[in-house]
């Protein structure tokens, strides 16, 4: 039988419908924000250091860094770089690998002095950020991030484009064939240097800044794993460096750089890594280097090495040509 919605009864109920609908629909925006309001993130303000520079300033610097880490998991991070008097490329390369990647909405600005500006914006470090300012095109740097996911001959030829940009943004006419080898050595030692736990996902940063003004190349490597301190290679030596009498991080590298821990393997001629790297920068093929691993920092050719008031997650080298 065909209802009439004219009657009076049905129009009754064709109401009572709409205000149940009308209820429930409210009730439910109020719901979603309710829901929406409790996972609203306020921003924080992370005020770079003055001097910002991971070789000259490393302590204030990684105590920066490691805020970016911690208060990523509360707030999103809003990086003041206006303050800062000071810039060094390495630090820029480790900012990079910071913010990278990161599932947290972190914004942030540049430096107040024109100089500086200019020197992040032509080191390629808006390129890796999400900003509408874009590399300038006379840049004097270059950003490469390396997987272990890519093949080996992919990682060498990204190298090999480093090591060329800077040969020719300097005019030079010899190929910089140590410095090749050096992002060679460590892209392989902190990947066998790896904790179990980070197989799969070790990720390296290296960039070049060219110094025109000064006519030199400078080079920073950033792997943000576990460190060659926490490594699953290096703890697998520890026994040996107990018996010795060798304690302390700052000594342990020490020892380390200078060949006095044993490889793995026994081998002689394994284990090259790091002392070799060192090695290089004894014969001046490269210069400058400067070793940040867990807490402790570097300069291995000045014989400086201290321990850290911070711990630096991961692994940090820096060197010049």
């Amino acid at each position: 039988m065909k209802k009439l919605w004219s009657t009076a009864k049905a129009k009754r109920h064709v109401l009572a419908r709409q205000r149940y609908t009308l209820k429930h629909r409210r009730e439910y925006h109020v719901r979603a924000n309710r829901a929406a309001t409790r996972f609203e993130r306020t921003r924080f303000r992370l005020v770079a250091p003055e001097s910002f520079s991971l070789v000259s300033n490393p302590d204030e610097t990684i105590s920066f860094l490691n805020r970016i880490r911690t208060i990523g998991e509360q707030y999103d991070p809003f990086i003041d770089l206006s303050r800062v008097k000071f810039l060094s490329c390495d630090a820029i390369a480790v900012l990079i690998a910071a913010v990278s990647g990161q599932s947290i909405n972190i914004t942030g600005n540049g430096p107040d002095d024109p100089a500086l500006q200019q020197m992040l914006v032509d080191s390629g470090f808006y390129d890796h950020v999400r900003s509408q300012t874009k590399s300038s095109t006379s840049a004097r740097g270059k950003v490469t991030r390396f997987s272990k996911q890519q093949a080996r001959g992919v990682n060498g030829e990204m190298a090999s484009q480093m090591v060329d940009f800077a040969r020719k943004m300097l005019g030079r006419t010899t190929p910089d064939k140590p410095t090749y080898a050096v992002l060679g050595e460590i892209m392989g030692n902190t990947f066998d240097h790896a904790s179990s736990v980070m197989e799969g996902q070790v990720q390296w940063w290296a960039t070049v800044y060219c110094d025109l003004e000064n006519h030199k190349a400078c080079y920073s490597f950033v792997d943000m794993g576990v460190g060659i301190m926490k490594s699953k290679s290096f703890n697998q030596r520890l026994h040996y460096l107990i018996s010795t009498g060798i304690r302390g991080a700052a000594e342990q590298l020490r020892a380390l750089l200078n060949r006095k821990i044993p490889s793995r393997s026994g081998v002689p001629y394994r284990g090259k890594g790091l002392p070799w790297v060192y090695d290089t920068c004894c014969a001046g093929r490269i210069k400058n280097l400067a070793i940040i691993a867990n807490t402790v920092y570097s300069q291995p050719q000045n014989g400086v090495y201290r321990n850290l008031d911070n711990h630096f997650h991961g692994t940090f080298l820096y060197w010049e040509t």
